[in-house]
């Protein structure tokens, strides 16, 4: 693996790990096609999600700073009864995606063992057609004061959906979000918050999981100019994102995502 290989795979982890694209699904590609081996890039991979975090971490961060001085200032916590109210439904959020990963455990560790540019493409597909039924929906009214328990439960059962490869996680978030009714802007906020802490859980397990990864860094120009290319194109893509979210134009990823599909799907039986 060379400089411009660790470029591009920085450059398709930022711009696809928040866009509704699935950057699993699109660095899973990647890698294909350029003929990589996931072994010889996991430390890469590694390193390219820490450079989102670190993108997201950064966009939201008068969000999180008010989150942390309610749960760390009992004071604060009694004034704002609606960060308390998020903090519960981020919560119960999270819990029902980690429900949704433990029950089809076993059937996603084969999925993702070797993914097929076919399974793939089938999953881009089923991401544009959730994109473009979105746009039917007239935007709600609900604020994030009214979401219910319920509610929460629905949106981290869609992210749970999103560990599918091809499948994007904000995608699904964001749209279940449009469907229970929040406001564009709240769906886009509330969707984001409940994916932090799920990316860096993520991050997390992927490091502790891949123990020899970590200690197998090779050269560190590639690992540096890839994971600066990602932490900037991340940032790029929550701004785009936000701006396809809030001008009701989500619809418009699945015009990439269903060629992008095809291509895969077609790709399996050229090679």
């Amino acid at each position: 693996m060379g400089i411009l290989d660790g470029i591009i795979l920085g450059i398709v982890q930022g711009l696809t790990e928040f866009l509704p694209v699935s950057s699993t699904g699109h660095l899973d590609l990647t890698l294909l096609l350029l003929y990589l081996g996931e072994e010889n890039t996991k430390s890469l991979v590694i390193f390219l999600h820490l450079s989102t975090v670190l993108a997201v971490l950064f966009y939201f961060r008068r969000d999180i700073a008010e989150i942390l001085r309610v749960l760390f200032n009992r004071k604060i916590a009694k004034e704002q009864p609606g960060t308390i109210h998020l903090i519960k439904m981020i919560i119960l959020g999270l819990c029902s995606t980690a429900v949704v990963y433990l029950i089809f455990k076993r059937i996603l560790d084969q999925f993702l063992e070797k993914p097929q540019s076919s399974q793939i493409g089938i999953a881009f597909f089923f991401t544009a057609v959730v994109l473009i039924a979105i746009a039917f929906r007239k935007e709600g009214s609900l604020s994030e004061d009214g979401i219910k328990p319920w509610h929460a439960i629905l949106i981290g059962v869609a992210q749970g959906i999103g560990i599918i490869p091809g499948v994007s996680r904000s995608g699904m978030t964001i749209c279940m979000a449009l469907l229970i009714g929040l406001s564009a802007p709240k769906a886009f906020r509330f969707s984001f918050l409940l994916l932090i802490p799920t990316i860096i859980a993520a991050w997390i397990y992927d490091v502790i999981s891949n123990p020899n990864a970590l200690s197998e860094i090779g050269r560190w120009d590639e690992l540096l100019l890839g994971s600066i290319a990602a932490f900037f194109t991340a940032l790029m893509a929550i701004y785009l994102l936000k701006g396809a979210v809030v001008k009701h134009k989500l619809w418009i990823f699945s015009i990439y995502l269903i060629p992008a599909g095809l291509f895969a799907v077609l790709y399996t039986f050229g090679g």
